[in-house]
């Protein structure tokens, strides 16, 4: 089988209770260039993620080609990562025994954020290689929500729901910075929380746009 699972090893970001949206996809992205595929084989990939649930533990991540998925039944995240050549399919299970107990401090660069409408906004982000985009972005999309309900930050709970065309393979501009435009599709209310849908774009860099999903809710 020409798969790879292995028991997970997460930080818990800032004061967070649960593990962040960038690490699960780092981590994905690291298992696949490592066992499956090398990243100088991918050309443009895109990643789709969608989760279930927040997680709070650590458990199994396993990542396979169609043919070798490595799981069966409900996951508590599912990714895939892929070009016009390959796919490649992960999961994460968790274990609520295996505990995370490491915590880091997070450093998201965004300037300049103005709101555009509602849930929607420009910004300059910092982009030094996939893990400042991953949480510039993710970040840069939830002050959007943040400054669009009009509550401080500490009073709302914005849950990355799921991401689609994530441009994973871009390479850093010189500058280190780039322009990131967020163009809200639709926002509607469910079970006392909002749930929308963002289209989001980078132009000096990649022509195509990706979507991610948030979930706001009061704590």
């Amino acid at each position: 089988m020409d798969a790879k699972i292995i028991q997970t090893d997460f930080v818990f970001k800032d004061n967070r209770d649960y593990v962040h949206s960038t690490t699960m996809c780092e981590l994905m992205c690291d298992l696949v260039y490592q066992h499956l595929r090398p990243r100088t084989a991918w050309i443009s990939p895109r990643m789709d993620v969608k989760f279930h649930r927040l997680i709070r533990a650590n458990g199994r991540f396993g990542i396979g080609r169609a043919s070798d998925r490595p799981w069966e039944g409900v996951v508590d995240a599912e990714f895939i990562l892929y070009d016009s050549k390959e796919f490649i399919y992960g999961f994460f299970e968790e274990d609520p025994t295996l505990q995370v107990d490491k915590r880091i401090r997070s450093n998201p660069i965004i300037e300049n954020l103005r709101l555009t409408e509602k849930f929607a906004g420009e910004c300059l982000i910092a982009f030094e290689g996939l893990a400042s985009l991953l949480e510039n972005i993710i970040e840069a999309n939830k002050r959007v929500h943040v400054l669009t309900i009009g509550s401080p930050a500490t009073e709302l709970s914005v849950l990355n729901m799921y991401m689609r065309r994530f441009p994973v393979g871009l390479n850093p501009p010189a500058s280190g910075k780039v322009i990131l435009r967020i163009d809200n599709i639709s926002s509607r209310t469910q079970e006392g929380a909002t749930v929308t849908l963002n289209r989001l774009t980078i132009p000096e860099l990649c022509s195509d746009d990706f979507e991610l999903s948030y979930l706001v809710k009061r704590r």
